[in-house]
This record gives structure tokens, C-alpha cells and sequence, in this order.
């Protein structure tokens, strides 16, 4: 920057003064500078419907899944596109080839204007941020978002935790209601069976022991057959774990395989707490008290024992969905458990943010209409049309709009009919969820009895003791490559071992250490600093 000399302005000053004293009040106003105007971008309008004057036509890419209508017939891009002049020519591939798909693009270089429900993964946004294929949307978001702005401004987690290591924002997220069940995972007991056998319900992990061998042995479901499977489970198919490991490691510690305690973070797997955990689970399995087909069946098979009024305890976002409608009153929450080595009883709360919804690629001739098309879908208006679909044709508010009532058509199946709707259903998409969320709450007790029951379980046993889990970071991209090499083996390995020690294929007073010099081996310590790093960014960026 030129550094300024003020002399001359000053004697230019008094000499434009001079003339203007001798001049017309005519000659005065041709003399003054015009106000300077906010230069828009040619067809945008800032502010209001249609978003520009003259439609345009942008290429967008996204997931497609079984249950949606084709994308460009959905109820919500024609409406929108009514409101904004901004039409879009539809890349859809299959859910389960999209990201291939999306890879490709980004290595062609042939790249669509706009990724919408775009799955995006944090080291995507690196590397293909830092590429330049995905252009930073922080400055127009301020210039040209105000719904985002306002909402950046007002909760600077959501922020943080959208913002890479290089200050940059290149996609949007979904941001559920903070006080949504959805966020607690959750164990549900059978509160029936433990009045038949007069029990009492667990509060320690011994205690759930003694209850899941009274199970076993006592006949609660009344058939007169050994039949009864104490606790039952499945694979999560996308990180191969039980899916009840994720409630049971919190009563030894952790909040998941990375926790936080006092801002230093630890990798549970390689805890002495995590030989106490897998010994619990061990006895479980070597007593007969865990589904021995746990680690093979289906996902359709559990619930089918479920349905058969088979399972004492299990893992699900609420109980209909392994023991269907009719035995959902039966079940409730497990309340968090307390074990020899750890005294204080907690869940834990998942992110209710989705990142990697939406980005902006740098093909795009028109970013700043992008923008305000999207953070429409930030304010309640939009956000109501792109989940719910239209007023009086796919819902209708009811009590002067304290609630809302779904309109699906006599005999259509539901889940079909919000895929008519838009990419909402089955899609994460960039919206904020809250204004629909207290609608749906609205008389809860008598328009969904299922979803009333999750939410006051949850309310009164998991909210109270709540910890947050591991927060949504960044890496670097020279640690993502560290990472990329690291995390893959750790995981394998971590997996299989913890199963061993599980059904007693490896025995954990012989092999422990050796498991345990097998992470140092496999550059543990490395992995856990690599996250520690992340952590302190994320930690100081709300500083």
C-alpha cells in the first residue's frame, strides 16, 4: 500500500473550496462525485423472488436413491424454479455408484455446476477445495446469504465447524435441531419381561448381567420355550462394528473410539479401559447372553427374532424397528451405565450437523445466484418446501399453524410419497431442520405415539447426562495422507482383534500386550496426535 501524503489533499481541498464558493448552486451539484452504486452481477437481483430477471440453467449432480421420484419431475425444483428463473439439467446416479462417479468428475475436470445432497467428505473439501474445483463460499455467503450469515453469525460452532484449516467454507451443511432423539444413539430394554421376572432395571454393567441371565433362564416372553435371546445385535455396514458398541463402550469411559477427556485426546481401542470393555463383552458372549449370530446375520433376521418377541435388549433408533409397532410399548431406554472403571454415568450426543451437503464447483457462471438459491433453504420458508413439499397439496398446517399433517394419498406408501416431494427423502440436503422440527413435535402424543415415545425416553434418561462426542474437524492435507495410510490398518486391525477377544478366538490375559504393542507398532501414538492436532484447532477456533 502507498503510503499517503496529506499536504497536497489539503491544499486540493481548499482550492475545490475557493472554486465552489464562486460557483451555482448548478455548477455545484455537476461538480460533487455521483453516490457510488453496488455493482450486481448482469441478470442478478439481490434480494426478493425471481433470483435473476432472465432464467438460466445450471448443471447439477447428486445422489439418487431407490425411493425417489426421478429429480427433475420432483414437486420442489419445479416450484422453485417458478420462484428463482433458476432451472437445473439433473446428474443423478445411484446412491451406491455416486461417489465413483463423483471422483471421476473431479479427475476429468468436467465438473457440474452445483453438487446438491453432494456426501461430501472433509478430505473432499480439502483436496478438491484446495485444487480450486470447489470455490470458497464464505464471501458470498456475507454478501449475498443472509439466512446463512445470520446463522453463522448467531451459533459460531456451526462455523467452526464447517470452516477448513486454510479459513475457507466450501460446502454447507444440514443442521438438525440440537434437541432432536436422532442425535443420542440408544440401547432399549424389555421393560415387560423385567416386571415378569420381577427385576429391577440395571444400573451398573454387573447389574445388566445378572438381568440378561434372568432372561436367559427365566422364560420372560411366557412360551413355555428356552427361546429368549438375551441381547441381540448386527454389523454396521459402514464401519463393521456391533451396533451396540457404541452405547456400551460409554459405561467404561468413552464417548467412541476417540474421546475426549480434558481437552487430550484418547483412541479407546488402545485404553486399559478397553480390555475392561472387552472382557465385559467376552462374558456376554462366552454365557450366552449376546445373539451368537450376531456377527453374521442380517439386519432383516434380527428384527425378525424381534418381531417373535425373542430380544431383551437392543440397539435402534426406536423400538418399533426391530420389534415392530404392536411390542413397542413393551421396550425403553436402558439408562447409561456405570462399570468398575468409570463411576459416572453419561450418553452421548452425536453432531447434529451433516457436512458436505452442497457446494458450488469453479464451472459455475453464476455463483452468487447459487447462493441465494440455497440459502433460501436456510430460512423456514424454504426449508418447509424443500422437506414438506407445498402447502394444501402435501401438507397442511393444522391448530393456526402450531402443527402440520402430511397429505399422503389413501393407500400410498409414505417414504414413496415424500420421494415425489424432493432429494429430502433418503438424502441429507442443505436446510436447517428446526422450524420442522417443533411443528412435528406439535401434539406428538397424538399424531406419532412411536416417535412421542423416543422423544420422552430420551428426554428424561439421556439429555440430563448427556457428553458431546468428537467434534466435526479438518485436516490438513499433508495429514490427511498421514492419516489415509494410518487409520486404514488401525481399523482393520482394531476390528479384528476386538472380535476375537469377543467370541474367544484370542484369549485377553495371553494377548493383550501383544495387541497393544501391535497399535505402538502400527504407529498409534502417531494417529492419536494427528486427531489431538485437529481437536486443538477445532478447540481454538472458537476462541
Amino acid at each position: 500500500m502507498k503510503k499517503k501524503t496529506w499536504l497536497p489533499t489539503i491544499l486540493a481541498t481548499m482550492l475545490a473550496a475557493s472554486v465552489l464558493a464562486a460557483c451555482s448552486d448548478t455548477t455545484k451539484k455537476a461538480t460533487e462525485p455521483e453516490q457510488t452504486k453496488e455493482t450486481l452481477p448482469e441478470n442478478l437481483n439481490k434480494t426478493g423472488f425471481p433470483i435473476v430477471t432472465k432464467p438460466i440453467t445450471l448443471k447439477m449432480m447428486g445422489a439418487k436413491t431407490a425411493n425417489q421420484l426421478v429429480w427433475g419431475e420432483m414437486a420442489f425444483f419445479k416450484e422453485i424454479a417458478k420462484q428463482t428463473n433458476i432451472n437445473f439439467e439433473f446428474d443423478t446416479p445411484a446412491a451406491e455408484s455416486y461417489k465413483e462417479k463423483l471422483r471421476l468428475k473431479f479427475a476429468s475436470g468436467s465438473l457440474p455446476d452445483v453438487l446438491f445432497g453432494a456426501n461430501l467428505l472433509p478430505e473432499d473439501e480439502i483436496l478438491f477445495g484446495g485444487q480450486g474445483q470447489l470455490i470458497p463460499l464464505e464471501k458470498l455467503i456475507a454478501e449475498y446469504a443472509p439466512n446463512l450469515q445470520k446463522l453463522l453469525a448467531d451459533s459460531p460452532d456451526i462455523r467452526r465447524n464447517i470452516t477448513t484449516p486454510d479459513g475457507h467454507i466450501y460446502s454447507l451443511p444440514f443442521i438438525d435441531a440440537p434437541g432432536a432423539f436422532g442425535v443420542y444413539p440408544k440401547l432399549w430394554i424389555n421393560e415387560t419381561w423385567l416386571k415378569n421376572l420381577n427385576l429391577t432395571m440395571p444400573k451398573t454393567t454387573d447389574e445388566l448381567i445378572a438381568v440378561l441371565k434372568a432372561f436367559k433362564d427365566g422364560d420372560p416372553n411366557k412360551n413355555g420355550k428356552p427361546d429368549e435371546i438375551p441381547m441381540s445385535f448386527h454389523l454396521v455396514a459402514a464401519n463393521g462394528v456391533p451396533d451396540i458398541q457404541s452405547v456400551l463402550q460409554n459405561a467404561f469411559g468413552f464417548t467412541g473410539n476417540l474421546t475426549v477427556d480434558q481437552d487430550k485426546v484418547r483412541f479407546a481401542p488402545y485404553e486399559s479401559q478397553y480390555k475392561a470393555y472387552l472382557t465385559f463383552m467376552n462374558r456376554l458372549y462366552a454365557e450366552g447372553l449376546l445373539d451368537k449370530e450376531g456377527y453374521s446375520q442380517t439386519v432383516q433376521q434380527k428384527n425378525a427374532k424381534g418381531n417373535a418377541n425373542r430380544i431383551g435388549v437392543v440397539a435402534a433408533g426406536g423400538p418399533f424397528q426391530v420389534v415392530g409397532n404392536n411390542l413397542d410399548k413393551d421396550f425403553n431406554i436402558l439408562p447409561p451405565l456405570t462399570s468398575a472403571v468409570n463411576q459416572k454415568a453419561f450418553s452421548v450426543r452425536n453432531n447434529y450437523l451433516t457436512k458436505g451437503t452442497f457446494a458450488i464447483t469453479s464451472s459455475n457462471p453464476n455463483p452468487e445466484a447459487t447462493i441465494r438459491w440455497v440459502d433460501y433453504l436456510y430460512s423456514k420458508e424454504g426449508s418447509m418446501l424443500v422437506s414438506q413439499g407445498m402447502e394444501g397439496k402435501h401438507f397442511e398446517y393444522i391448530d393456526n399453524g402450531q402443527g402440520l399433517k402430511a397429505l399422503v394419498p389413501d393407500g400410498a406408501n409414505p417414504a414413496e410419497f415424500r420421494g415425489t416431494i424432493s432429494p429430502n427423502a433418503g438424502t441429507f440436503i442443505p436446510r436447517v431442520n428446526e422450524p420442522i422440527f417443533k411443528l412435528n413435535q406439535y401434539k406428538l402424543q397424538e399424531t406419532n405415539p412411536l416417535n412421542y415415545h423416543i422423544d420422552t425416553e430420551t428426554k428424561k434418561k439421556l439429555e440430563p447426562v448427556a457428553r458431546d462426542s468428537f467434534p466435526l474437524t479438518y485436516f490438513t492435507l499433508e495429514e490427511q495422507q498421514q492419516l489415509k495410510v494410518l487409520e486404514t490398518d488401525l481399523t482393520t486391525y482394531v476390528n479384528e482383534m476386538s472380535g476375537k477377544f469377543i467370541v474367544g478366538d484370542a484369549s485377553l490375559d495371553s494377548k493383550w500386550s501383544e495387541y497393544v504393542a501391535m497399535l505402538e507398532k502400527m504407529k498409534v501414538k502417531q494417529y492419536v496426535e494427528l486427531y489431538q492436532k485437529a481437536y486443538d484447532r477445532w478447540k481454538s477456533a472458537s476462541k
